[in-house]
């Protein structure tokens, strides 16, 4: 792709639990029956300058309980990293949104947007050493986060590899 370096992953699972028993439970009683598909797509490309950029995209759908619980996501994510100073110092941008929606056993809805923006770098020294320090801004919109609220971090880690 214009004559850059890219790296893909295509990725599906689909897994699937059968309720042996379904047939024996009271009639109150929710199956035990899981099915979940899960799509993942991730592009990244490196530049001829010291810069590579991610895209991802993930989705998940979920069906429990005989079909009573229902719940999905989607996740769309781009980032990028720019190295400077021979490859020691690194700085990061992301933006991730995830949208979730469906519904409960107890006959809640969930439907929500969540997003998710990361500034930071890593300061590689040593053979074997880094400090990372970051900021990550969370928001939720909707109607119904079950009471997640928006946070921000700082962060700062120091990192020994052995």
């Amino acid at each position: 792709l214009f004559d850059l370096k890219n790296s893909a992953n295509l990725s599906y699972i689909s897994g699937t639990k059968k309720d042996r028993y379904n047939d024996t439970r009271e009639p109150e009683s929710y199956s035990a029956d899981f099915n979940t598909d899960i799509r993942m797509i991730s592009l990244t490309t490196f530049y001829p300058f010291p810069l590579q950029t991610t895209l991802n995209y993930a989705g998940n759908a979920n069906k429990s309980a005989g079909g009573q619980s229902d719940y999905s996501y989607g996740l769309f994510s781009v980032g990028a990293e720019y190295k400077l100073l021979n490859s020691r110092l690194s700085i990061l941008a992301e933006i991730r949104v995830t949208d979730v929606a469906g519904n409960t056993l107890s006959g809640e809805t969930v439907d929500y947007s969540r997003k998710h923006f990361r500034l930071g770098g890593i300061y590689r020294f040593g053979n074997r050493h880094s400090l990372l320090l970051d900021t990550n801004v969370i928001t939720y919109d909707g109607g119904n986060s079950n009471g997640l609220e928006n946070d921000h971090i700082l962060r700062l880690r120091y990192e020994k590899f052995f």
